[in-house]
């Protein structure tokens, strides 16, 4: 059947509007960078240190329990930006020393927060990278420890919860995911109400009050944000087989706000 003439759409009056849209586009986008309270994107030359306006190093290799391995450095060897938007932290290995990175951001977290990041892991035995925050008021575990994404070197990864019990253990509830070496958003909201977990939009974990004993996330609680790669540990001793350097870790981006 023969279909009726359509007039072609006619612009004129209408450019105003078009015109008026984009700016409200722009606007929102322009918000919503302007409310994030840390972004750090990771632009920056090939081989460059992460911005040392948001972050700074621990170092050494004493104090960080767990029966840990490396030592952990301020050097490009073991943490620096690729050049195309990502921080990479790679685990070296010399002499029989393992070396490594734990950046630690200057700015601290409190409830009504929420944290991001696009991560991607390079799952080995014996690595064990962490994304994570931690109390910076008090001593742990005083001041509390949340672990946004963990990996022991295995299939999982896992998101937990302490609370203090007692001077050097914790009250935990955790959630486990499958790991792979792809990339994926994890998400943390902290809210009067306890901690809600994502993952590339989904909801995996809900954590509050009434879980854990000693609870003291509430108002005047603050954490440092930390990524590390560690060596041991939980994740045990690389095998001799294992090949150095490693790129454990990725970053893409962090946000909060």
């Amino acid at each position: 059947m023969r279909r009726p003439l359509v007039p072609a759409p006619s612009w004129r009056g209408g450019t105003t509007a078009l015109v008026t849209l984009v700016i409200v586009v722009l606007a929102v986008m322009t918000t919503t960078k302007s409310a994030y309270i840390f972004d750090d994107e990771f632009n920056g030359p090939a081989d460059s240190a992460s911005n040392p306006a948001n972050w700074s190093y621990d170092l050494g290799s004493t104090g960080f329990g767990a029966g840990q391995l490396e030592s952990y450095t301020d050097s490009r060897a073991n943490s620096y930006l690729d050049g195309q938007g990502h921080l990479v932290i790679t685990v070296t290995k010399s002499n029989g020393t393992y070396r490594s990175a734990r950046l630690v951001s200057k700015a601290t977290f409190t409830e009504g927060d929420t944290i991001e990041a696009r991560i991607k892991l390079d799952v080995q035995p014996g690595i064990w990278p962490s994304w994570w925050l931690l109390g910076a008021t008090q001593p742990w575990p005083a001041g509390g420890e949340v672990d946004m994404l963990e990996n022991y070197g295995g299939a999982i990864t896992e998101t937990t919860v302490h609370t203090p019990n007692g001077a050097d253990a914790t009250f935990s509830k955790f959630a486990q995911l499958p790991a792979d070496t792809g990339w994926h958003t994890y998400q943390v909201q902290w809210t009067r109400a306890g901690f809600v977990f994502y993952r590339d939009g989904a909801k995996y974990l809900t954590v509050t009050p009434a879980q854990l004993k000693k609870w003291d996330y509430g108002p005047g609680a603050s954490m440092h944000m930390i990524l590390n790669v560690a060596v041991g540990g939980i994740a045990g001793t690389p095998p001799a087989s294992a090949q150095f350097p490693v790129n454990a870790v990725e970053v893409d981006w962090v946000r909060a706000w």
